[in-house]
């Protein structure tokens, strides 16, 4: 079962960019967690509403 999705971008995206993208596959998979990088920061979130 996945648990995450991890999104990485090279650092001439912003981790905004990678966050949506992971938001739309965790959301595509059902799956609760995401987390971005775009090698100089990086970001988590949760997707699921409780």
């Amino acid at each position: 079962m996945p648990l995450a999705v991890i999104e990485a971008k090279d650092n001439h995206h912003g981790i905004s960019d990678g966050m949506q993208q992971a938001i739309a596959t965790a959301k595509l998979i059902d799956v609760p967690f995401i987390f971005s990088c775009n090698s100089c920061s990086a970001e988590g979130d949760r997707t699921a509403k409780n």
